[in-house]
């Protein structure tokens, strides 16, 4: 007994699982709407911008961090400039600052 096979039907349901594989593989958003990463654990796209030194505060040496990113302030070379280090709008930003006498590990003295 022979089993006649038409290509055209296996052409299309393979064609058919395939696609579904696809879409339920690589979609970016659940069924509220939000963005899934599978690579990704946790809330970190959403992390909160902080730091250690609450802002622009050139007196003390801080650290700004942001989905495990670290940033610190810091002084240039043997300069008098800090870079210092802060969050605006839930981002990591940085200023140069000039110390009105000298600065030292991260901080203006």
């Amino acid at each position: 007994m022979k089993i006649k096979i038409d290509n055209r039907k296996i052409l299309l349901l393979v064609i058919l699982v395939l696609g579904l594989v696809f879409i339920f593989n690589n979609s970016t958003t659940n069924i509220t709407g939000k963005i899934v990463w599978p690579w990704i654990t946790g809330n970190a796209l959403n992390e909160k911008c902080t730091d250690t030194d609450n802002g622009l505060n050139y007196n003390i040496f801080g650290i700004v961090s942001k989905n495990d990113k670290y940033y610190q302030d810091e002084c240039y070379m043997n300069t008098s400039f800090l870079k210092e280090r802060y969050c605006e709008n839930n981002e990591p930003k940085m200023k140069w600052y000039e110390c009105p006498n000298r600065c030292s590990n991260g901080k203006c003295i």
